[in-house]
């Protein structure tokens, strides 16, 4: 069942990493660390992907679009960059409810997920991302 495992959601998230740590094959665990990470289907693990280039918002074409990291940094205004931070989390959220409905997790779809790189913190040291 679900008590003491790692979907029990009374236990600390440390005690749920550690249990699926266990049960998971070392095989298994670092097929996880992929884009396009499989499903563990013994353990009730969907396929995950990993990727989305999302430095301006969700990628698709019925998102909003936020400035670069350089022009929001430029505001220097911290609400500003959590409400934008905000608004991509809610709109990812959405967008990965819609795909999980129709039976895709966002399975080999760049920005389908809901694990996100915006707005952009020059995550790759880029200086011409701020």
């Amino acid at each position: 069942g679900l008590k003491g495992g790692f979907f029990d959601w009374t236990l600390s998230l440390d005690e749920r990493v550690e249990a699926l740590a266990k049960e998971a094959t070392l095989t298994e665990q670092i097929a996880q660390l992929t884009n396009d990470a499989p499903a563990i289907v013994r353990l009730g693990i969907p396929a995950y992907n990993w990727l989305n280039d999302d430095e301006h918002g969700v990628r698709q074409s019925h998102a909003t679009s936020f400035p670069n990291g350089c022009a929001l940094g430029a505001t220097w205004d911290k609400r500003t960059l959590y409400d934008v931070g905000h608004a991509v989390g809610q709109e990812a959220r959405a967008l990965h409810n819609e795909f999980v409905h129709k039976g895709n997790r966002g399975h080999g779809v760049n920005g389908a997920g809901i694990t996100m790189y915006a707005p952009n913190m020059n995550l790759v040291r880029d200086p011409r991302w701020g």
